[in-house]
């Protein structure tokens, strides 16, 4: 009777857990459609309506065509203006505020973070890595039915070129150097797929952003939620798209999953400038999985389309 009663009662506690994950997150998709767009825009805290907005904007942009010109000339404009300026704060401000929040947290808190960054910076290494690994060869083989084993040989270059440089856009004449000559893919597949890749395929980015995303909670004492993590993964998509392919930028667009979770507590400003600081490993992982991971999008293409060169590939 004991066992059946506890039985009941994790059932009723997972259907109760399950409706507020659901209402959760139905309020959240109610909260995405603004109001006001502009109120949406001057807000720091609104960051899944400023995307819902902007993903309306270009939709519409895009149906309309030419008419849209002058409009799309300001935004791109704009964009060059605010990248500009968030260049000069990366490379200038950046180092020193960076340094001096470290400083102030290890004065206050003591060393206590360093431990768990150390945890952030072993676990984004290892996941990304098993990631190039596992994923792009299995999904070749179950997509193409071909060896994978050429491709992980060839693409080893590129991930460490891509490491090395930490730029996919640095990467991008190696890559497609790389597919077009040994790995057999068309030249007009390559010129689209790997360019197209290197500006909205992050995968890498991707999952940087949910570790780092657990760490700065749990380092804040911010207690994760699936709900959570599916509003995190939601924004760590739609953020790792618009990402340029510079340096740094992944890691940058880390406040803005933070913002649209509404994580700017002190604790969690304190765990932000850890993961700005402890960046430039991991981010030599991270790099080289989206980089390959261009590359096996551009043979998977290119064997679907039957243009993939066989004998090159194996050779």
């Amino acid at each position: 009777l004991i066992f059946i009663l506890t039985s009941i009662q994790e059932d009723i506690y997972h259907i109760f857990s399950l409706h507020r994950i659901c209402y959760s997150l139905l309020v959240t998709v109610v909260n995405a459609v603004p109001s006001n767009i502009f109120s949406a825009f001057s807000s720091n805290n609104e960051i899944i309506s400023v995307v819902v907005v902007a993903i309306i904007l270009g939709l519409c942009m895009t149906v309309l065509g030419k008419k849209t010109e002058p409009l799309r000339k300001v935004i791109e404009n704009l964009n060059d203006v605010v990248q500009l300026f968030l260049n000069f704060l990366i490379d200038k401000i950046g180092p020193v505020a960076i340094f001096c929040m470290i400083t102030r947290t290890l004065a206050v808190y003591g060393i206590e973070y360093i431990k768990p960054t150390l945890v952030w910076i072993v676990t984004t290494i290892v996941v990304s890595l098993v990631l190039v690994f596992t994923i792009y060869p299995v999904g070749i083989f179950l997509t193409t039915r071909l060896n994978p084993i050429p491709f992980v040989k060839k693409t080893l270059k590129i991930g460490l070129f891509a490491a090395a440089t930490n730029s996919s856009a640095a990467t991008l004449p190696l890559n497609t150097k790389t597919c077009t000559e040994e790995l057999g893919c068309s030249k007009e597949i390559s010129s689209f797929v790997l360019p197209t890749g290197m500006t909205i395929n992050m995968n890498g980015t991707t999952a940087m952003h949910m570790i780092a995303i657990t760490f700065i909670a749990t380092a804040a004492g911010i207690d994760i939620k699936p709900s959570t993590l599916a509003i995190a993964a939601f924004l760590s998509i739609c953020t790792a798209m618009g990402t340029p392919a510079i340096p740094v930028a992944g890691t940058t667009m880390v406040y803005v999953v933070m913002t649209g979770l509404g994580m700017s507590s002190e604790l969690c400003m304190i765990g932000y400038s850890l993961v700005l600081a402890m960046n430039y490993l991991p981010g030599m992982a991270v790099i080289t999985l989206n980089v390959i991971g261009d590359a096996a999008t551009n043979v998977i293409v290119s064997f679907k389309e039957k243009v993939l060169n066989k004998d090159v590939y194996y050779k």
